[in-house]
């Protein structure tokens, strides 16, 4: 089966983070975004290993919906805060 951190949207969404977070030149901004994405990289390793555990126990874990929803949680935070920090930069 593949692995959500393996697919193609993942990788693309990843990079694109990393490379916005690179370019952001206020430390705590560049902190806060750098730790936003950190649970969101976690939360794809929380759901992958879920997924595992649903093919090898043949149940749905209960933190598996948990997982979905901080990983949902921290990417629309994550986009939030880039798209913030891109308008200020303008407006500047």
């Amino acid at each position: 089966m593949m692995k959500l951190k393996d697919s193609a949207k993942f990788k693309e969404d990843l990079a694109r983070y990393q490379k916005d977070i690179a370019e952001i030149e206020n430390e705590s901004v560049k902190q806060e975004c750098t730790d936003l994405l950190i649970k969101f990289v976690d939360s794809v390793h929380a759901i992958d290993f879920h997924h595992d555990a649903i093919f090898t126990a043949k149940r749905l874990p209960e933190a598996l919906a948990e997982s979905r929803n901080n990983l949902a949680s921290a990417k629309k935070k994550l986009e939030a805060r880039l798209i913030q920090y891109k308008a200020s930069k303008l407006v500047n």
